[in-house]
């Protein structure tokens, strides 16, 4: 493909535009030879979400939330009953685990979004397992 790129203005990215409606409030601040730049309380930046207070906390639920498409993506195997629990494990962690995962290397996780990842998971696994929290049994089981 040849051609110059053109400048668009007032793009947005569809998968971040969530929560951006919010245009009260809204701040911009003037800086000399480069313009005006708008101040926002979370953004997407390759794929990972970055929030204005620092953490990782937006990460970690953008995360969750690709986790969950996927599985949903991946459920007619996952949640079958032909399938063996170890081609579903297999599956679970080659597709589904390493989305939930990414780029988190370079999060400063806080208690609260390892347990948001930790409990996704489990909640995943009693799904696979076909195991429900009505049958109170641990996660070790």
């Amino acid at each position: 493909m040849k051609g110059s790129l053109n400048k668009v203005d007032g793009f947005l990215c569809s998968r971040c535009v969530e929560g951006a409606g919010d245009e009260e409030g809204k701040k911009e601040i003037e800086i000399e030879d480069v313009g005006k730049l708008e101040c926002v309380n979370k953004f997407c930046y390759l794929g990972d979400m970055i929030g204005a207070g620092g953490g990782a906390e937006e990460a970690s639920r953008a995360r969750v939330r690709c986790a969950w498409g996927k599985f949903r993506e991946l459920s007619p195997i996952l949640t079958s009953r032909g399938a063996s629990l170890k081609v579903k494990g297999k599956l679970y962690s080659a597709c589904v685990q390493s989305v939930m995962i990414f780029g988190s290397e370079t999060w400063a996780v806080k208690v609260d979004d390892t347990q948001r990842l930790d409990r996704t998971e489990r909640m995943m696994v009693r799904w696979m397992c076909e195991v429900t929290l009505r049958d109170r049994k641990s996660s070790e089981d």
